[in-house]
């Protein structure tokens, strides 16, 4: 069984030795490859459909791994077992926004978890941001391209546990302003006021990119941020000069800054 790319990054972020909780496990070979590899002692595989479940059983079984994954028909965490304790939780290949309802609607059994693997396929700022509001620490990201897309992957411990992805990019926001007036450079403490607004804008665009991705660059970062860029600008000479679209406009064209800090802030990242 050879996995997908985005699936092989998703293997290579579960802690070793974990027991873990795959939400919407589709056809469940990633269950599969994690306990063949002794990365997961135990997964519990659970999908809301039907059809993808009876697959991933059949799947369990012709690998002989009944015994150490079990499948369970479950509407987000709903249907997890009682006596079930897993260490941490995947969920891969839905929305943001439905990746947010599940951890919200399983609260009482996430905040159990030592650890969150996530890859929202869309509204991932989103994601990121309730993290980062609820007392997570992304203390990993990945990214690949494959079938013509850019997939991004989370690892998230509760705070205090794991260095902090978004503190990182904060050390490089203060080393931006230090760079950009020569008179700044010997500043040791950056007053308070320009210190949290410098704090904000970190998270701003760690949301939006990935704080991890930024401030340890990754390979694929200007590819993709080059890709998004294309996008915006297609989108910008789509728009007409009328009144009506003026709104958009400033909005694609804050996008575009936003994307210009990024490559910034990733150069100065590799010298510091």
């Amino acid at each position: 069984m050879k996995l997908s790319k985005r699936m092989e990054m998703l293997v290579s972020m579960v802690p070793i030795k974990t027991v873990l909780c795959d939400v919407g496990c589709d056809h469940g070979y990633v269950a599969i490859d994690l306990v063949e590899k002794g990365i997961c002692t135990k997964v519990y595989a659970m999908d809301l459909r039907e059809g993808p479940l009876a697959a991933a059983k059949e799947h369990i079984e012709e690998a002989k791994l009944a015994d150490h994954i079990e499948t369970i028909l479950s509407d987000g965490l709903k249907e997890l077992p009682e006596d079930a304790t897993p260490d941490g939780m995947l969920a891969a290949g839905m929305g943001g926004a439905l990746t947010i309802k599940i951890l919200e609607e399983g609260a009482e059994k996430v905040n159990a978890m030592s650890y969150l693997i996530l890859q929202p396929q869309s509204e991932i700022p989103d994601v990121r941001a309730w993290l980062d509001e609820n007392g997570y620490k992304i203390c990993r990201e990945d990214m690949v391209f494959e079938d013509g897309k850019f997939y991004f992957a989370m690892l998230a411990k509760k705070a205090g546990e794991e260095a902090d992805s978004y503190e990182k990019l904060e050390n490089c926001f203060r080393e931006m302003w230090r760079q950009t007036d020569p008179a700044r450079k010997a500043v040791k403490v950056i007053p308070k006021q320009i210190s949290d607004t410098l704090d904000e804008m970190a998270r701003d665009l760690g949301d939006l990119f990935g704080p991890a991705l930024l401030a340890a660059p990754h390979p694929l970062m200007v590819d993709y941020l080059q890709f998004v860029s294309a996008e915006k600008r297609k989108i910008l000479a789509s728009l007409s000069s009328t009144i009506d679209h003026e709104d958009r406009k400033i909005e694609v064209a804050e996008d575009l800054e936003a994307i210009r800090l990024a490559g910034q802030i990733m150069e100065i990242a590799k010298k510091i």
